[in-house]
């Protein structure tokens, strides 16, 4: 983990990001979204709108020189802030990029940390704009809320999902989720979550040994310990076990765009591991070219009520009265097999790192 943290630091400090459109003070105030995105103009507009009805009004992009048009759209936006890195993308070198950035915006703050593919819900958000449900959660001392991918798809073949060419017809045909077939448990570092449609995208194929991770920290409140090292997880590790999954995170990889998107992927091979989750969708489409995505526990997804009926994610007790975190402290958490090994877990990783205060800002 040290390691990651100096990789992801030394990425950090020689990033060359260039400003092309600054509107924001750094360090004025409201949750800050920060987005790494190429060639993603198409989405933009609804990925922006989604945010915007959720009280956000602080958008900062990092364009990974794109052939398409969105620096031009970026650039006329008044409420964001736009920067332009050329080089090559891979998995570690965007978090280096993102931390460049967040360094620049401030400390002590909360951040939204998300690809343009990812659209987040929770429980009241219609009543509940997002700086509501921050509050909340800092007055009970969850600063690292737990979020889950939801793979989203239509009713129809692979045909079907090869003719949406909008950001919004994706939205509207793409309504369907897992509602089961969702395995969590504690590993090193984070709770896991595997499931979804790319699970059993996975598991048809036979890779029974890893499906994708869900598990995401995409809403955190930054202080100079913080550091993402991967994907699903941040450092220090046991702030990764607190939280009850409570947010949802809407996820649509399956549009005309996002499937021309893996022959990119292959071709270039900057994603994790030489783009071997690209490697499977590939092989899953080639090998089953008219099978659609829907099984006997797909839902249709009509507001983040869908998710907590589901189980999916938990529900939000707006009131204050319930703590939406582990509590070591409760012993009938302790009666639960998994509440007892993000316990465990937990205390295994700050008695190796948490109680070694280590602020990543002093040195930049």
């Amino acid at each position: 983990m040290k390691k990651r943290c100096r990789q992801t630091l030394d990425i950090w400090k020689k990033a060359v990001l260039k400003p092309l459109s600054l509107n924001l003070e750094p360090s004025g105030s409201g949750i800050t979204l920060l987005c790494v995105t190429r060639n993603e103009g198409w989405r933009l507009p609804c990925f922006l709108e989604h945010y915007r009805k959720l009280g956000l009004s602080r958008f900062v992009f990092i364009d990974n020189d794109s052939a398409d048009s969105s620096r031009d759209f970026l650039a006329a936006q008044e409420d964001v802030d736009l920067y332009l890195c050329r080089e090559q993308y891979q998995s570690l070198a965007q978090r280096g990029w993102r931390h460049q950035l967040m360094a620049r915006y401030g400390y002590q703050r909360w951040y939204l940390n998300l690809d343009a593919d990812e659209f987040l819900v929770y429980d009241g958000m219609e009543e509940h704009p997002l700086e509501d449900l921050t509050r909340l959660l800092e007055k009970e001392g969850n600063l690292r809320p737990r979020g889950l991918l939801v793979d989203m798809y239509g009713d129809g073949g692979l045909a079907r999902h090869r003719q949406l060419d909008s950001c919004e017809a994706v939205r509207e045909y793409c309504r369907y989720f897992d509602s089961d077939g969702y395995t969590e448990l504690c590993s090193k570092h984070r709770v896991r979550c595997m499931g979804g449609i790319r699970g059993r995208m996975y598991k048809q194929m036979g890779y029974t040994e890893y499906t994708p991770e869900l598990t995401k920290h995409v809403l955190f409140f930054l202080s100079g310990e913080d550091m993402m090292i991967g994907a699903h997880q941040m450092f220090p590790a046991w702030r990764n076990f607190l939280s009850e999954r409570i947010l949802g995170l809407l996820h649509y990889k399956f549009s005309r765009r996002d499937l021309l998107k893996i022959d990119d992927a292959l071709a270039r091979q900057v994603y994790w591991n030489n783009s071997e989750d690209y490697q499977r969708y590939a092989r899953w489409f080639r090998e089953n070219p008219e099978q659609g995505f829907m099984y006997e526990g797909s839902r249709e997804y009509q507001s983040p009520d869908s998710l907590v009926a589901a189980g999916v994610i938990a529900p939000i007790d707006w009131s204050g009265a319930t703590r939406h975190m582990l509590d070591w402290r409760d012993r009938t958490q302790w009666k639960n097999p998994l509440q007892r090994a993000r316990i465990k877990y937990m205390f295994k990783d700050y008695l190796k790192f948490g109680w070694r205060k280590k602020d990543f800002s002093k040195e930049l």
